[in-house]
């Protein structure tokens, strides 16, 4: 086939009706297959960074700055006090002030290592990888420590208590030693008293005699229950002395615990007494000085005791006699008697003599016969009191003391 656009020519001088060849269109080649898109290759991620300790946040901590952010302001400064910081404040004052000391809140993570929480990261099938987990490690061993030594303590405190106020106690206590009632000797049927049992009266084994050897003008007999006490005694005198009496008369007192003969102004003995008993020198010694040891009474005393009492213008005064027994220390009798004496000077007056004025001194009598002597407020009250003759005079008076020892 001819190229397309050659056609032939007609001759000249005419046309011919030369048919016209059909015109056939190139085919165009068939169109290339699409290519297969090959993807990029895949970049290898890189290796995935170390975890950082993980700080916990808290009021007043920082966190890290972002890139392009707005900074946080600073951190405020808080004061604590602790009894560390108290007291090197105090030694840095010189005491006159207390400080607190200030901190930054990240301050408070900056602990020593034994006390900082151990956070490392610890994969774990329930936790995916890359996740740490915290493990804080405090001071419990040392707060348990401190647990275990309270209570130590305590039980030691309570242990201490029970036997200061039980265990002791129980032993120093005794049961008290029952007293058996004093034997009654008397004909008359005495009913069982459940009363508590009460002294009783220092036996006898003597028969009264008067210590003046030149008796007194006149004497009473003064019947007193017994066992004998300060109260009878004294009332028992009262009631004897009721009746007026010269002035300077001195009568004889004969203490008994029943009816007595009286004594014969001649000779001055007194006859054998019927149904009754004679008061000792112990029992009435007794009564007057109660801290006196009953030891002490029984081996300087001998049993028997005479009493007295003058009379004058101001009163009735009320005096004792007590014999000494043979052998006795007078040095030790006085230095232990004298000062129980003085300080009980009202249970020898029959009434109160007042006040003591001053206190007690050294005196002596007419015939030189030294005594101890104090006066008191009350017009012609005087304890006067003296150790001669073998005897121990006691009067309230001191006129009283001076006829006492004139018939001595």
């Amino acid at each position: 086939m001819p190229p397309p656009g050659n056609f032939p020519v007609p001759p000249n001088g005419g046309q011919q009706n030369i048919p016209t060849p059909p015109v056939s269109m190139p085919t165009p080649p068939p169109p290339a297959p699409n290519p297969i898109p090959v993807p990029p290759p895949i970049p290898t991620p890189p290796p995935m960074p170390t975890p950082s300790p993980i700080r916990p946040m808290g009021p007043g901590v920082i966190p890290p700055s972002v890139p392009g952010s707005v900074p946080p302001p600073p951190p405020p400064e808080i004061g604590i006090r602790t009894m560390d910081s108290d007291m090197k404040s105090m030694q840095s004052s010189g005491g006159t002030g207390v400080t607190p000391q200030t901190f930054k809140p990240e301050d408070m993570f900056a602990m020593p290592s034994n006390s900082v929480p151990n956070i490392s990261p610890k994969p774990s099938a329930s936790s995916p990888i890359g996740v740490p987990t915290v493990k804080v490690i405090g001071p419990q061993k040392s707060n348990r420590r401190v647990i275990i030594l309270v209570c130590i303590v305590i039980v030691l405190i309570l242990i201490w208590a029970a036997v200061q106020f039980l265990v002791v106690p129980a032993l120093h206590s005794s049961p008290a030693t029952p007293v058996a009632p004093a034997a009654v000797t008397t004909n008359v049927p005495v009913a069982t008293s459940t009363a508590p049992a009460v002294p009783t009266s220092t036996p006898v084994s003597f028969v009264h005699q008067s210590f003046f050897k030149t008796a007194a003008p006149v004497s009473a007999a003064i019947s007193l229950a017994s066992p004998l006490t300060l109260a009878g005694l004294q009332g028992g005198v009262a009631s004897s002395t009721m009746s007026p009496k010269s002035s300077g008369t001195l009568e004889e007192l004969i203490f008994t615990s029943g009816s007595v003969a009286l004594p014969s102004t001649a000779s001055g003995t007194v006859a054998a007494m019927s149904s009754s008993t004679p008061e000792t020198a112990q029992d009435v010694l007794g009564a007057l000085l109660p801290s006196a040891s009953q030891d002490f009474l029984n081996s300087t005393f001998a049993q028997d005791v005479t009493g007295f009492a003058y009379y004058n213008a101001n009163g009735v005064w009320p005096g004792y006699i007590f014999k000494l027994n043979t052998g006795v220390d007078l040095a030790s009798a006085t230095s232990t008697l004298n000062p129980i004496i003085e300080a009980n000077p009202n249970a020898f007056f029959q009434a109160s003599p007042g006040a003591l004025s001053g206190s007690f001194s050294d005196g002596s009598l007419p015939d030189g016969m030294s005594v101890r002597y104090g006066a008191f407020s009350k017009k012609g009250a005087a304890l006067e009191y003296g150790w001669f003759k073998g005897y121990l005079v006691v009067s309230t008076s001191y006129q009283g003391i001076i006829s006492a020892d004139q018939r001595l």
